[in-house]
């Protein structure tokens, strides 16, 4: 093979891997002619033969970059060159209800100008600057310094603000409860594994967010769905039901407050009676209580960890309140916290240092409190704004689930209208939404049988798990883009009706 044609292979063979994208400048003739320790002519010749071939192009100013029209006239590269994110590793799931909800709730901005689906939120909402700025002092100031391996009391000062930071709550876990955890994900996911028990299945709230079946399939769990009211949370009653029938469940995982997708809170006294049913049965409660700081009325509510400590593992972290980017989350464990810790440390052993330190002075400054007032009152504004525009814009029929905090709205369209359709129609238009189906227990991941399957059927029978969407009133800019936006979906939801 000549040298001009190993050139040639090689651009090839560099586009087809994706180390060079469409568009992206080439190595320069004089650069590939090092290389390949030759004289710029087999290297020109290549490069001619290339750009005949329509697979790189000649820029001016710039050389040589991947040809922009590359899939049009070469069928073999639309299939191996990485085209968007959606196809990069992170969204390549297991199967495809996990890849799905990957492509439409964790595509925050990528190809979308309005990702109202996602889960994640608009990090302009957030004091990115005084976090900046407070991230820097932190490193500079060289308080952490060393082999954090060796040193994991020096987290102490974190965990002294973090009990601070829980007062409102009116939970009664000691300093010596809590572990750090890299993010609230991790918390569930180890939380589960602290739980689990040979033979016993674990239930998760239907619908409920979609990474906790992320986390119990990792750990190749047998799902039971928990069903739970849009409205009011966690079904107590039905779930009181599969535990009568036999159901041997080792955890329940679940949002009480503000939860992931519905925005639902239960009421004290479902929450009350949840633990003492819980307690009874030997369920453990594992409570994601991330979004419980976004409440809208005037007082915190309680979450299940304040209503039994040893019981409830409580995992919550600082990514919807305070930082999109700090991951940062904790853990108390109760009467699990050992076996948490011990799994934790295998798995974590430290958890970002400067991040702590970071986050931790924003606590013990009052920025952190400060600036989370005055998010819940934006908040609350952006929740009745869609709201009004959602009422106004949809088809008469459509209905919305009363949110008390949180940055989910939970939408029900007519009978008769699916929102996986309007979700497509949506796309189109830069917008996307979350259909409801990726919020309930897929059929593949939940092999119960026998009675308390038949219990189950009956009890999710009539849901709306066609019907209805999350929407993200915090994946935006909130302006007049957005808005038009809302309406633009609201008009496509009407002309599914024609």
């Amino acid at each position: 093979m000549s040298i001009k044609d190993e050139i040639e292979n090689e651009i090839i063979d560099m586009i087809r891997k994706g180390a060079l994208a469409s568009g992206e400048k080439i190595p320069s003739i004089r650069k590939m002619s090092e290389t390949h320790a030759c004289s710029i002519t087999p290297v020109t010749d290549a490069y001619a033969s290339l750009v005949s071939k329509h697979i790189i192009e000649s820029k001016r100013g710039s050389g040589y970059v991947v040809s922009t029209q590359i899939s049009e006239y070469n069928d073999g590269f639309e299939a191996t060159a990485p085209t968007s994110l959606f196809e990069s590793e992170h969204y390549r799931m297991v199967d495809d209800f996990l890849k799905g909800y990957s492509q439409i709730a964790m595509n925050s901005s990528n190809d979308l100008s309005h990702p109202f689906g996602a889960t994640s939120v608009y990090t302009r909402f957030f004091p990115e600057e005084e976090f900046r700025q407070i991230m820097v002092a932190a490193i500079r100031s060289g308080s952490s310094p060393g082999n954090y391996q060796a040193r994991t009391h020096d987290e102490m000062k974190f965990k002294r603000n973090l009990m601070r930071w829980m007062l409102p709550t009116e939970c009664t876990n000691t300093i010596d409860d809590l572990s750090i955890v890299r993010s609230t994900s991790e918390g569930v996911t180890l939380s589960i594994l602290a739980c689990l028990q040979p033979g016993m299945a674990v239930a998760i709230e239907s619908p409920g967010h979609a990474g906790f079946y992320f986390s119990a399939r990792f750990l190749n769990c047998k799902i039971i769905p928990a069903p739970s009211n849009p409205k009011t949370g966690l079904d107590v009653d039905a779930f009181e039901r599969i535990l009568d029938a036999g159901a041997k469940i080792c955890c329940l995982v679940l949002c009480s407050t503000n939860s992931n997708p519905t925005g639902a809170t239960m009421p004290d006294e479902n929450k009350a009676r949840l633990c003492r049913l819980c307690a009874e049965y030997g369920v453990t409660i594992i409570e994601d209580d991330i979004s419980g700081e976004l409440y809208f009325g005037e007082k915190r509510p309680r979450p299940l960890k304040s209503f039994d400590n040893d019981n409830v593992i409580y995992v919550s972290g600082f990514g919807k309140c305070l930082q999109p980017v700090v991951r940062l989350g904790y853990v108390s464990a109760g009467r699990l916290k050992d076996r948490f810790a011990f799994f934790k440390h295998l798995n974590t052993a430290y958890a970002y240092p400067y991040l702590q330190d970071a986050v931790s002075d924003m606590i013990e400054s009052g920025i952190a409190g400060n600036y989370v007032k005055v998010l819940r009152k934006q908040l609350k504004k952006f929740s009745t704004k869609y709201i009004n525009l959602i009422q106004e814009s949809f088809p008469e029929g459509t209905t919305l689930a009363p949110s008390s905090g949180g940055p989910y709205l939970w939408v029900t369209l007519p009978d008769g209208l699916n929102a996986d359709t309007l979700g497509r129609r949506a796309r189109m238009h830069g917008i996307s939404i979350a259909p409801g189906r990726l919020f309930y227990t897929p059929p593949g991941l939940s092999n119960i049988t026998g009675k308390t399957a038949e219990i189950i059927d009956e009890l999710v029978k009539d849901s709306d798990v066609n019907s209805s969407f999350r929407f993200n009133c915090l994946a935006v800019d909130y302006d007049d883009d957005a808005f038009k936006a809302v309406s633009e979906l609201g008009k496509e939801a009407c002309n599914m009706i024609k």
